[in-house]
């Protein structure tokens, strides 16, 4: 029933693109979200805490973060049209842009939370857009606030991510999946995990699904720290042709 009410809102803001006049789909987009914001997740959000996940919970986050992706591009003064309507895959970007066989290969996560202060987010977000790892992901592990009865606090959040330098708006991909936290037991943030070598069988399935994905090795380093100074750390556990490159590739006037 949640997810059908998600789903609903989705298909009601789809439509109201279609309009010819852009401040009458304004004005239809603007009382969409004020219903979106009336969804109560917080039956969801307690599952979460009790450690109690199914296979739909990332499906009910993903369509939760589409629509602040949505809200935060229109809040900039963005045009918002069809396709940002839609979750863009790894594989359709990754025809674009081939960083060698590592983009296919390999995923890193970037485990954050809303306590990490915004200049770290700023600057793993900056080196991952600048430098295009579009296998890269900072995760959430729910909404800001602790639940999603309120979109606007995280499409606030993200939005000030991404325009945290004023002069270089970046656009990192930033995701929310609990899954992922339970499946490489993350307690801490910021964390990075290096999956090597994985198989995913269904690109729309959460990742921190076991049945759905799986690596040949993991590698996690926790703290502090620069992205770059994460990844030499597992890369003296993973001894990584590929994440050697990777590495040179991110430094400083670095290239593969």
């Amino acid at each position: 029933m949640l997810y059908n009410k998600l789903l609903l809102v989705g298909l009601l803001s789809t439509s109201f693109l279609l309009a010819d006049k852009f401040d009458i789909v304004k004005e239809l987009e603007n009382n969409a979200f004020i219903k979106a914001q009336d969804i109560n997740l917080e039956p969801i959000q307690k599952n979460i805490d009790k450690e109690k996940f199914n296979d739909s919970i990332s499906e009910i986050y993903k369509s939760a973060l589409k629509n602040v992706d949505i809200e935060s591009r229109r809040i900039h003064g963005e045009k918002v049209e069809l396709k940002n309507f839609t979750m863009e895959n790894g594989l359709k970007i990754q025809k674009e842009i081939n960083l060698k066989d590592f983009i296919l290969n390999n995923r890193i996560y970037i485990f954050m939370s809303e306590s990490v202060p915004f200049d770290i987010w700023h600057t793993y977000g900056k080196l991952i857009h600048n430098k295009k790892l579009i296998n890269t992901s900072m995760v959430l592990r729910g909404c800001i606030g602790g639940n999603c009865s309120k979109i606007a606090p995280t499409a606030e959040f993200v939005l000030k991510i991404k325009q945290y330098d004023k002069n270089n708006e970046i656009n990192p991909n930033i995701i929310i999946d609990p899954l992922l936290f339970r499946k490489y037991n993350i307690t801490q943030a910021p964390c990075v995990v290096f999956a090597q070598n994985t198989q995913t069988k269904d690109l729309t399935i959460s990742e921190g699904n076991d049945k759905n994905f799986n690596a040949q090795e993991i590698f996690k380093s926790c703290g502090d720290w620069s992205f770059i100074w994460h990844l030499k750390e597992i890369q003296k556990k993973a001894n990584s042709t590929q994440l050697e490159q990777i590495i040179n590739y991110l430094e400083p006037k670095g290239s593969l």
